[in-house]
């Protein structure tokens, strides 16, 4: 299930389950992280939220201990762009609409791990319609929280960063002015940075 191949910006793609809204499936990869657990941020009657894997390349998820079976699931990994060294992308998310999860699990798991920890969070290639409006609601948080919003583009290796006395108060609408999102491959040659 772990997705190996890192690209280089968002294009749009189809959604996926992952094989996650399989019942045996999804029991038997939250039986394996949960065996591989290294960091547990929240145990209790209704779920466990952990983390599994490495610092460089793991998984945190939620498993419901009324089902056995996980409610949300972050693949990510460490890596370096030019310019940009150790920054994080999460390369998979995916979260089961009913289950038990902790309040914001998307959010927090986004800002109070992934990017306290990275300092540095990217976006992947490819961008479901829902990772898209995921990463919309990120870059307009990031930037009303203060932290530095930007474009990374494959073709110059650099980053043109969001400045809103130039560009306006809107992190969003300079995102969307960009051009960074599209079906063709053209949009693989673009990311979302987002640093504190």
């Amino acid at each position: 299930m772990r997705i190996k191949e890192l690209f280089e910006s968002p294009q749009i793609v189809r959604s996926t389950d992952f094989d996650l809204g399989d019942v045996v499936k999804n029991k038997k990869e939250a039986n394996t992280l949960l065996a591989a657990s290294v960091e547990v941020f929240e145990d209790n009657k209704l779920f466990k939220f952990f983390r599994a894997g490495k610092d460089t390349e793991g998984t945190i998820a939620v498993v419901s201990k009324a089902t056995a079976r996980l409610t949300f699931v972050v693949d990510y990994v460490v890596h370096s762009l030019v310019g940009l060294p150790n920054v994080v992308t999460q390369v998979k998310i995916w979260r089961d609409a009913e289950g038990d999860v902790p309040v914001s699990v998307t959010k927090n798991t986004f800002f109070e791990i992934l990017l306290k920890k990275h300092k540095t969070i990217v976006s992947d290639s490819e961008q479901t319609p829902d990772g898209r409006g995921f990463w919309i609601s990120r870059i307009s948080e990031a930037s009303q929280s203060g932290l530095k919003v930007g474009l990374y583009r494959e073709s110059t290796k650099s980053v043109s960063w969001f400045d809103p006395e130039e560009h306006g108060p809107s992190a969003t609408e300079w995102a969307k002015k960009q051009g960074a999102w599209g079906t063709s491959d053209f949009f693989k040659g673009y990311r979302f940075v987002i640093t504190s």
